[in-house]
């Protein structure tokens, strides 16, 4: 009956999972079977985009049957959808421990190794303008510091500790090379 709910598309979803809750309260002593139902209920909260439950019914899934490689894919998907790289790649691993040439799961494992990439390389991007950003404010005050020494200006270090004192701008010096020190 899930099925059936399920192949009438999403006015139906949740006659489908109501299908499958019923089946799996059901109490089988076919574990096998109850399985299934697990699996079969997250695929249709996959659909829904529910994917803690996708997670949570994957999970029971695989307790009672280690071999569901659907449950592993459907997991995997669910974690895909929460941008959880790390995990999609471990469902995927363990699916793909029992059915290697299972193709959806590689094609999964491979999109979450180019999505853990590229998150990689953003954050080293981040990483290097906060660093490059950090440098040129630093040779800003040195640039300020050196300046006001060689003009024999002299001013306590607290000056020099805060540069602007708390002032909406920091010192700077032009390209005619005067110091402006907004005040």
């Amino acid at each position: 009956q899930g099925n059936d709910a399920l192949k009438r598309g999403p006015k139906y979803y949740e006659d489908a999972v109501k299908c499958y809750t019923r089946a799996i309260d059901a109490g089988s002593s076919d574990m096998e079977k109850v399985a299934v139902y697990y699996s079969n209920r997250a695929a249709v909260e996959l659909l829904r985009k529910n994917y803690g439950k996708v997670i949570k019914d994957c999970e029971e899934a695989t307790k009672r049957d280690p071999n569901n490689v659907k449950a592993y894919y459907r997991a995997a998907k669910a974690l895909a959808g929460l941008s959880k790289w790390p995990q999609v790649l471990e469902k995927c691993e363990e699916g793909l421990k029992i059915d290697s040439a299972n193709k959806e799961l590689q094609k999964e494992m491979d999109n979450a190794k180019a999505k853990q990439q590229a998150k990689l390389d953003e954050q080293k991007k981040k990483d290097a303008a906060k660093a490059k950003a950090f440098i040129e404010e630093s040779s800003k005050g040195r640039a300020v510091r050196k300046a006001c020494e060689e003009r024999g200006i002299r001013m306590g270090e607290s000056v020099y500790d805060g540069l602007s004192g708390g002032q909406k701008a920091d010192p700077f010096i032009d390209s005619e090379g005067k110091i402006h020190w907004p005040v």
